[in-house]
């Protein structure tokens, strides 16, 4: 009787261990690799079956009733889709510091830059910063022409008006 029990206790840890996945088989051995490589299996199992081919296989649920755009039918919460996930573009990805430093290597060029054009300003006598002057600001600047009746005329108006 007392056999049967020890039996059951370690038929129930057994079963345990193997649900947790803690259970170690008596043939692996730790020095030829994981449990997944004893297997032949990789870590994410099923979802890596397309892996070689840069695809990994995603599950995911509709969190709200929509209707498809393409066969016009109602697709109701809660229903699962498998979806493969892979990278279209081989764009570069740069490290967090090379992204920072090149931000902040522009933003010191903008603030030397800035720092410039109001000391010019300062210069002239203006209170605010100006645009840096471009061929169309010279062409359109050419175009224009003060007369002097105009400038005479307004003293004038002014000077009567005052008196």
């Amino acid at each position: 009787m007392l056999d049967s029990t020890c039996t059951i206790i370690f038929m129930s840890s057994l079963a345990a261990a193997r649900a947790d996945n803690f259970y170690y088989p008596p043939e692996w051995d730790p020095k030829k690799g994981g449990l997944n490589k004893f297997h032949g299996q990789h870590a994410l199992r099923e979802r890596a079956r397309k892996i070689d081919q840069g695809i990994l296989i995603i599950s995911f649920e509709m969190p709200y009733n929509i209707w498809c755009g393409g066969c016009g039918s109602m697709i109701a919460k809660g229903v699962q889709f498998n979806a493969e996930n892979k990278q279209i573009s081989d764009a570069r990805h740069f490290d967090d510091y090379s992204i920072n430093k090149s931000l902040r290597a522009k933003l010191r060029n903008q603030k030397k830059r800035v720092a410039e054009e109001e000391l010019a300003a300062r210069k002239i006598g203006l209170g605010i910063r100006l645009l840096p002057a471009s061929e169309e600001d010279t062409a359109a600047a050419k175009c224009v022409k003060f007369s002097s009746n105009f400038v005479i005329n307004l003293s004038n108006e002014w000077l009567r008006h005052i008196i």
